[in-house]
């Protein structure tokens, strides 16, 4: 395979960390592909940014896109433009999108602090500390913003003062500090304190004290201070900062506890923005979500977090001389994480406080659609010379079957690929593109949808030949690698037993065919890999009604025959290897062109419970994965109907055992429901093991006497409450 480029790609390449992305500016706006859709994108980021300048109040916005939409890449580009970064006026597109904000962008100055919030103590000190550490790095020698709970500082420096015992001595010690307490130039007449130059403090005393204005009371009175917002306090704090205490700053960074109130600190951060003569602030917070995430067992910490969120916007101390505006990254709606992660009784209270969070925030959407696009340019490009010999491989494909080729457009999937769409994706298909989007939000992420495509391409570069396709069977290798390792907590314990499962189905691939390289063996697995990815995302449109042509046509080119004949050999295939795994690998529907799925019995309930507490019956939930599992360990076909038959032979005659698992003393669970459907067969009752209210087994076994009399029908109750003779009770 020899059509598209072939660039060797690390782990890293196509995640871009928001503080490494602003200094690779020219690198980062080159490779970036601005679709349509991100071209409105970034008109919308922009026009947010205006409002908050024109207005001067502060805007937040999330960012919303699935893992791997490029969310911090879109950062690092609009930090460029709102730098008038000389590569974004060429840019295709992203120029045109500019072009409609050149009025206000030309005399604008904007300070771009990026965060990465993972491992954060919380909020306050991720931002405050973040501001600082950006400024220190841009502005060295500034004097840096009151944002820090001084009292710790301000005591050693009490002790430094009293070991000197010279306030003369104590100001030499201060060293560059000392400047700050210097006077500055005179203010102009009912100046603003808050527009003096050094932090917000008032005019420098006269000449003729310490440091050429502070005398010993001056300091006492910053001493004695009892809050940062004191002018003399403030001073001080900053000329220790600058100083001898320098190292202060970059200590405590990170560390809950060290820094005044969010809103008193936003407040310090956009007068210090003002006073380097910045426009504005724009915070960039990435991994919001995933931060939240990682402390959802600590409901009070993330309902405490999202109410802080609101600050950005509005305060009680909302005096911003240049306004705030904050993106926040997020990979799905916070309501959606606080009512699938969260269990109890708080969850509604969550939900409401982020609904009022939500109403005040806009939205900047990069759709999943720009996935197509970016894989055509980033990944796909055919390398000089070579689009002809794409295009007459791809022949290949459109001389298929329009079965198979509407299967692989999959239409009704995340993004609608046209055919000239499949042709600049080939050797890809829409629809293994698709199931790579949908399984996304699933995905740790490092395994962003652009470092799959180039894993699928890189695993195939030396036997995948010119006119066919990367098999959808062939993704489940590049995200299931190393097990549970790629999927997040929620899925991870059940794709390690999916990775089991799959291990036990190679030992029996491997008996049946002697080697892995065995082309039949390698269209078997594939198709079970296929069946392995519904399993872990079965509400995707490409994985629902998976039967032989479909799972065939997914796989297009594993299997050699006339056309047409595929989709009947892997049903085949399949049945075949449903005797071996007959309690996993299940089908349904028409024997002659079933549907498969596979079901994975032993995923532990309680993170299931946990997830629908509140919002679905527990009891009902809890019923279903018993009967599941009864089903599974008695080799029963669950056919979804009340009544579930087995064939067995008994007493060298065949016969057919008809299974119900329902409440035996419930008036609900009708008397005829205790006698098999047809004559010969037996009926087996599995009465449930556990009943609600003041009931208990000795309900249940009174049914059953009551129901034995006069009955001949072969029937058998067991009642799993009674560990004696009673255990079981025939009704004929």
């Amino acid at each position: 395979m020899s059509s598209t480029s072939r660039k060797t790609y690390t782990l890293s390449d196509f995640k871009v960390e928001l503080s490494q992305g602003f200094g690779e500016t020219d690198v980062r706006v080159a490779e970036y592909v601005v679709t349509e859709q991100l071209k409105k994108a970034f008109d919308k980021a922009l026009g947010i940014v205006k409002a908050a300048v024109t207005s001067g109040n502060s805007h937040a916005a999330y960012l919303h896109g699935s893992f791997g939409a490029g969310k911090s890449h879109f950062l690092t580009v609009l930090h460029a433009v709102l730098n008038n970064h000389p590569a974004t006026k060429s840019k295709p597109r992203l120029a045109e999108a500019v072009a409609g904000h050149e009025d206000w962008l030309r005399g604008s100055r904007f300070l771009m602090v990026p965060y990465h919030l993972v491992g954060s103590a919380d909020l306050d000190s991720a931002l405050l500390g973040g501001y600082v550490h950006t400024v220190r790095e841009l502005h060295p020698g500034h004097p840096l913003p009151a944002v820090y709970r001084s009292d710790a500082l301000l005591a050693d420096a009490r002790g430094q003062r009293e070991f000197l015992g010279d306030d003369a001595r104590f100001l030499e010690w201060l060293g560059e500090g000392a400047k700050l307490l210097a006077p500055g130039p005179a203010a102009p007449a009912q100046a603003d304190p808050d527009d003096m130059p050094m932090l917000g403090g008032p005019a420098a005393p006269a000449e003729g004290g310490p440091a050429g204005g502070w005398s010993s009371e001056d300091l006492d009175r910053a001493f004695a201070a009892a809050t940062d917002d004191d002018p003399h306090r403030e001073r001080l704090v900053a000329a220790l900062l600058a100083g001898p205490m320098s190292s202060y700053a970059q200590g405590v960074r990170g560390q809950a506890g060290a820094y005044v109130p969010l809103e008193n600190g936003l407040k310090a951060i956009s007068r210090h923005a003002r006073s380097l003569g910045y426009t504005g602030v724009v915070l960039f917070l990435d991994e919001l979500v995933l931060w939240l995430q990682a402390h959802m067992g600590e409901q009070d910490f993330v309902r405490d977090q999202v109410q802080r969120l609101v600050k950005l916007i509005e305060s009680a101390d909302s005096d911003r001389p240049v306004p705030i505006v904050s993106f926040v990254s997020r990979q799905r709606d916070l309501s959606q994480l606080i009512g699938s992660d969260v269990a109890g009784a708080d969850v509604q209270n969550l939900e409401q406080q982020i609904e009022y969070l939500s109403e005040r925030f806009d939205v900047v959407d990069l759709e999943d659609s720009n996935l197509v696009e970016i894989i055509k340019h980033r990944v796909l490009a055919p390398k000089p010379g070579m689009a002809a010999a794409r295009d007459d491989a791809f022949r290949l494909v459109e001389s298929t079957g329009d079965e198979v080729r509407q299967i692989l457009l999959d239409a009704q999937g995340r993004t609608e690929a046209t055919w000239d769409d499949f042709r600049e994706l080939y050797p890809l298909s829409p629809a293994l593109l698709n199931v790579l989007v949908d399984l996304s939000g699933a995905l740790q992420r490092e395994r962003t949808g652009l470092k799959l495509v180039q894993e699928l391409l890189r695993r195939r570069r030396d036997d995948l030949r010119l006119g066919e396709l990367i098999p959808l069977g062939d993704l489940w290798d590049v995200i299931a690698d190393r097990s549970g390792a790629a999927f997040t907590p929620r899925l991870r314990r059940e794709s390690e037993i999916a990775h089991r499962f799959h291990g036990r189905v190679r030992e029996e691939l491997l008996k049946k065919y002697g080697s892995p390289d065995d082309q039949r063996f390698r269209a078997d697995e594939r198709f079970v890999k296929t069946l392995l990815l519904a399993s872990l995302a079965p509400n995707v449109p490409a994985l629902t009604r998976l039967n032989g042509t479909r799972i065939a046509a997914l796989n297009h080119g594993t299997i050699r025959s006339r056309v047409g004949d595929a989709g009947s050999k892997a049903t085949k295939r399949l049945k075949e290897l449903q005797v071996p795994f007959d309690s996993e690998l299940r089908s349904e529907g028409d024997s002659t062109d079933p549907v498969f799925h596979l079901h994975l019995s032993d995923i532990d309930v309680e993170p299931l419970l946990e997830e629908v507490q509140g919002v679905a019956d527990q009891l009902g939930y809890r019923r279903q994965w018993i009967k599941d599992q009864l089903w599974s360990a008695l080799g029963i076909k669950d056919t979804q109907s009340f009544v579930c038959e087995r064939e067995v032979v008994w007493r060298g005659t065949r016969r057919t055992v008809e299974f119900v698992f329902g409440n035996v003393r419930d008036p609900h669970l009708p008397d005829e429901e205790f006698a098999p459907q047809s004559r010969g067969s037996i009926r087996i009752v599995l009465d449930y093991p556990f009943d609600d209210g003041d009931h208990s087994p000795m309900d249940d076994l009174q049914r059953v006497e009551r129901l034995r009399a006069g009955r001949s029908e072969p029937t058998l109750v067991w009642l799993p409450h009674f560990f004696s003779e009673q255990t079981g009770r025939q009704l004929g």
